[in-house]
C-alpha cells in the first residue's frame, strides 16, 4: 500500500509568505525553454570539467527521465548573458528532481535491486540529480547546494511524493545524513553514466521528515522558510511539443531506446491529465501550465 501524506501534515506546511532567496542568491524554477537548456548546459560545463562525461555536439547534458513534465529544474538568477551567449563560463548553478512517472529513474541502472524494493514497499520516489554550478569565483559551497534542495524538497512533498533518491558520491554522504537525514539505501557503486564514478545510494524520506521530533537542522530550516505551491506555478514543463527540433531533443533522439522516451512524451501531450494517480497534484500543475501557455 502506498504511503500517504494525510491532512495532518498541511499545518506544517503552512506560512504566510514563502522566501526564495538566500543571502544575495535568488533560486527559483525555470521559467522558460531557453533556462533549462542554460541549465542542463551548466551541467555539461561543470561535468566535463571534472572528467564525468565526454564533450558532445549538443554541449549538454541531461538523462532521459528527466525529460518530462514532471521535472523540475530550479537554477539561480541568471545574468541576462547566460542567456544571449552559451560559450565559456556559465553563471548560474542548479538541481533538477524528476518523479518516476512509469518508466523508471537513472538510478534503476546502478542500483535496480533496492529501487525496486522501495516501489514494492509502496514509495513514491522522486531523484534528485544534474546538480552543477557554473559561477566564476563562487565556491561550491553548503549554502548552494542546500538552498537548491529546498526548493526539490517542497516540490516532492506538493507532489505526493515519499522518499527523494539520490545518488551522492561518497565523500558527500555525510552532508545529507546529518542536515537533511538522509538514510543509506544502497552500498557504494560505480555509475556507467559519469565514467564510473562513485556512488551510495541515500533516500530522504518526506512523510517521515515533517513528522521526526527532533527533526534534522537542515528539515527545520526548510520549514521555517517554505516554497509555496504558486512560487512553483511558473515552472517550464518539458512537453515534446516544446522540445522537439531544440537541443534538447535533438540530445533525447540520440541516446540508447530513444524512441520509448519519445513516444511517452508524446504521449503525455496529448493526454497531460493520464498519468498514474500517485503524480495527480503534479498532472494538475501541468494541466494548469498548459492552460496558460
Amino acid at each position: 500500500m502506498a504511503v500517504k501524506q494525510g491532512n495532518r501534515l498541511r499545518p506544517l506546511l503552512r506560512r504566510s509568505e514563502s522566501r526564495t532567496h538566500s543571502s544575495s542568491t535568488t533560486y527559483r524554477p525555470a521559467k522558460s525553454l531557453e533556462e533549462v537548456i542554460l541549465a542542463w548546459r551548466t551541467v555539461h560545463q561543470c561535468y566535463l570539467k571534472n572528467g564525468l562525461v565526454d564533450e558532445n555536439p549538443h554541449r549538454i547534458h541531461l538523462v532521459p527521465q528527466a525529460v518530462s513534465p514532471a521535472t523540475l529544474v530550479v537554477m539561480t538568477e541568471p545574468p541576462a548573458e547566460a542567456l544571449e551567449d552559451d560559450a565559456g563560463d556559465i553563471g548560474i548553478a542548479t538541481i533538477s528532481g524528476y518523479p518516476d512517472i512509469g518508466e523508471g529513474l537513472p538510478l534503476d541502472d546502478v542500483f535496480a535491486t533496492e529501487m525496486n524494493e522501495l516501489r514494492a514497499a509502496g514509495r513514491n520516489l522522486m531523484e534528485v540529480g544534474l546538480l552543477a554550478d557554473g559561477r566564476t569565483g563562487k565556491s561550491r559551497c553548503m549554502e548552494t547546494k542546500f538552498s537548491l534542495m529546498r526548493w526539490i524538497y517542497f516540490y516532492g512533498i506538493y507532489a505526493g511524493q515519499t522518499d527523494l533518491v539520490l545518488g551522492v558520491h561518497p565523500r558527500h554522504v555525510a552532508f545529507y545524513k546529518r542536515f537533511l537525514g538522509a538514510v543509506e539505501f544502497a552500498a557504494e557503486s560505480t555509475c556507467a553514466r559519469v565514467k564510473d564514478a562513485k556512488v551510495v545510494g541515500l533516500r530522504l524520506d518526506l512523510v517521515g521528515s515533517l513528522v521526526a521530533d527532533p527533526r534534522p537542522r537542515g528539515i527545520q530550516q526548510f520549514l521555517n522558510e517554505p516554497i509555496s505551491r504558486n512560487d512553483l506555478a511558473d515552472r517550464f514543463m518539458l512537453r515534446w511539443s516544446a522540445i522537439e527540433g531544440t537541443v534538447i531533443g535533438d540530445y533525447l533522439e540520440q541516446v540508447r531506446e530513444a524512441p520509448r522516451y519519445v513516444n511517452r512524451l508524446a504521449a503525455l501531450d496529448a493526454k497531460p491529465h493520464a498519468w498514474k494517480s500517485r503524480l495527480s497534484a503534479l498532472a494538475r500543475f501541468s494541466h494548469q501550465g498548459a492552460r496558460r501557455g
